[in-house]
């Protein structure tokens, strides 16, 4: 998903092509420039796009687009700090079939991850993992993978490093070579968990995995280049770590990883 792109793209729609529009298509333009916008949207205009995505939602409850909608306005929510708000907004997903069920307890434990909170965290995490499911639910499978590595995350960030890159590897050996992007979330969970436990080789090792291999998914490959970009220069690799920060910058402006670098270049 790339917001930058999609604003780029609906500024080739005029005011003239959007007249007489069948009602389905306009809510399917509205929706996708009011999700773009949001995501993209700096400190000073998300709350305007955050309150055009609640009444996105609000006026199109029965949208094929709900559930989504729900979640970009429960990730732009936590993003701006609104953590209780983000909250409600990932419990729409409750509605929905187990797959959505479990992708909403995986996304609160998130949050509770978010804020520190890990025990809570990993509880919520485990509980998402239990959620009833028929075996041939191929769509709950992944949630509970996703699941999976949200608790690997949370492990490391809680003491417990080797248990969280133990489950990242086990996502690994599951998932299929097709998923891509599973792949790329399992590899920069696994290479969080390493860096937790002071494994930094092993770390560079599955972070340039995911440059070399899965750099088609970019909160994946935005992930892995800010971390590459500390683990070269602790490797005595200056170049190499120029190099991730540069990719990192030029690729990705408006990640949150982008800003974190920025950030810590400010403070060091």
């Amino acid at each position: 998903r790339d917001p930058g792109a999609s604003i780029e793209e609906l500024t080739k729609v005029s005011p003239e092509d959007l007249k007489g529009l069948d009602p389905r298509v306009r809510e399917e333009y509205d929706f996708v420039r009011i999700a773009a916008n949001a995501l993209n949207a700096d400190a000073k205009s998300v709350e305007e796009w955050e309150q055009q995505l609640v009444q996105f939602l609000q006026k199109n409850a029965r949208s094929h687009r709900f559930y989504e909608g729900s979640v970009i306005l429960g990730d732009v929510q936590a993003r701006m700090g609104k953590f209780g708000e983000a909250a409600a907004s990932y419990g729409n997903l409750e509605r929905g079939p187990p797959a959505l069920q479990i992708r909403s307890a995986t996304a609160r434990a998130s949050l509770l991850m978010g804020q520190g909170k890990f025990p809570e965290a990993i509880t919520q995490f485990k509980a998402a993992k239990k959620i009833t499911t028929s075996e041939d639910d191929t769509a709950s499978v992944r949630q509970k993978l996703e699941a999976s590595l949200g608790l690997a995350r949370c492990l490391a960030q809680s003491g417990k490093a080797a248990e969280g890159a133990a489950i990242a590897k086990d996502v690994i050996r599951t998932a299929q070579p097709d998923e891509k992007d599973l792949l790329a979330d399992a590899f920069t969970a696994l290479g969080a968990c390493q860096r937790a436990g002071g494994q930094d080789q092993d770390a560079i090792i599955a972070f340039l995995t995911v440059d070399l291999v899965y750099s088609g998914v970019p909160s994946a490959h935005a992930e892995a280049l800010f971390n590459l970009v500390s683990l070269w220069a602790a490797s005595n690799q200056p170049e190499r770590s120029r190099q991730a920060a540069q990719m990192l910058a030029t690729a990705y402006p408006t990640s949150s990883w982008t800003a974190k670098l920025a950030g810590a270049g400010k403070s060091s």
